[in-house]
């Protein structure tokens, strides 16, 4: 399960259009409006079909620990596929939560859950504290562990040293203090400051979705391909031809400087 927290001053939703796999909500609130509440989107992944109470005991607990660090006992969870590429099914996928909203009201919270497979407008106003913007990769306890490639494994192991040569040629040696980077005056270049802690913390992860990511779904452009590996990506028409244009237009400009192309594999 892929989950996104934003604590929000006030989060609203009004329903408008179904899907095929929306569930049934006859009797049920078609808008809805939460104050000073943990919005949980959630994305309920094909892994969690193995142990749905498992998954939903796992989710509570995590959703109920950041209830207590930002201080509300309010809890919006929203049905939000953009998070993952690996979506359950429609049943197994609205039997975990409701499972979770279940468990979270056992816990003494007020819950809302917004129903699954619609289309819905909403707006959203994020606190914009230090803990309003988390995200997480739940797996219920004792499931099957995330498969890490070699590449991934042996970097963890690799030990770097890293350095900046300016203008004059001198070399800098960096080091990583307590997430910043030290050894070299960034105040002019604040590009290389993110790149260098960017590469030399070695994270990877990313907080939310990119916006155009969503974009770029809408305007049939590109997509995630689900047979492959995360980040290989499925180019339709549309989208395969801009990517061509530009290859070719990147690979005139550096013939033009006497630049040559090579291929590297997939990193």
């Amino acid at each position: 399960m892929k989950v996104l927290y934003i604590h929000a001053d006030a989060m609203e939703y009004e329903v408008k259009k179904e899907t095929k796999l929306a569930e049934d909500i006859k009797g049920r609130e078609t808008t809805y409006r939460m104050e000073d509440v943990l919005v949980v989107f959630t994305s309920v992944e094909k892994a969690d079909e193995k142990g749905p109470d498992q998954i939903a005991e796992t989710a509570a607990k995590d959703i109920k620990d950041v209830c207590g660090k930002v201080n509300t006992n309010k809890v919006m969870l929203y049905p939000y596929a953009h998070l993952s590429s690996s979506l359950a099914s429609k049943e197994p996928a609205i039997e975990i939560l409701r499972k979770l909203e279940l468990r979270l009201k056992e816990e003494g919270l007020d819950v809302h859950r917004s129903p699954f497979g619609w289309y819905k407008a909403f707006n959203l106003k994020c606190k914009g504290h230090p803990l309003s913007e988390l995200s997480r990769e739940l797996a219920a306890e004792g499931g099957e562990k995330e498969v890490v490639s070699k590449a991934v494994e042996a970097e963890k192991k690799t030990a770097s040293k890293w350095f900046v040569i300016d203008m004059d040629g001198k070399l800098h040696p960096l080091s990583l203090e307590n997430n910043s980077v030290m050894g070299f005056d960034f105040s002019k270049h604040k590009g290389l400051r993110l790149f260098s802690q960017y590469e030399m913390a070695k994270s990877r992860v990313a907080g939310k979705e990119p916006p155009h990511v969503e974009l770029m779904r809408r305007m049939e452009l590109v997509d995630y391909e689900p047979g492959s590996d995360p980040g290989n990506m499925r180019y339709y028409p549309k989208g395969r031809l801009i990517k061509s244009l530009l290859e070719q237009h990147v690979t005139t400009r550096v013939k033009e400087t006497g630049g040559m192309e090579v291929e590297t594999p997939i990193m």
